[in-house]
């Protein structure tokens, strides 16, 4: 009798380990997306001014500043001074 009282506790016992295991495998399966803790440099980026036909400067520079207005806002990208580019945009 104690025989069988100890198999059907470590029958127990195996199957809630079996059921663990089972449920931290399926838990792994799912997706995990950890944010904000990137420890990522920012990427330099160098945005010349718009040189435009007359007639479309005005959206043209409308454009430009939305996009960098929008890489600035994600906070992933660093911008150049316009004075260190090595040529010059009027050029």
């Amino acid at each position: 009798m104690k025989t069988r009282l100890h198999r059907l506790g470590l029958g127990s016992l195996a199957v809630l380990a079996l059921l663990s295991y089972a449920q931290s495998a399926r838990a792994a399966d799912k997706p995990y997306i950890a944010v904000g803790n990137a420890k990522a440099r920012k990427v330099v980026l160098a945005i010349a001014p718009v040189r435009a036909d007359p007639n479309t400067s005005a959206e043209a520079t409308t454009v430009r500043d939305t996009m960098a207005a929008d890489l600035t806002f994600m906070d992933v990208f660093r911008f150049l001074s316009p004075t260190s580019f090595i040529e010059q945009p009027s050029a």
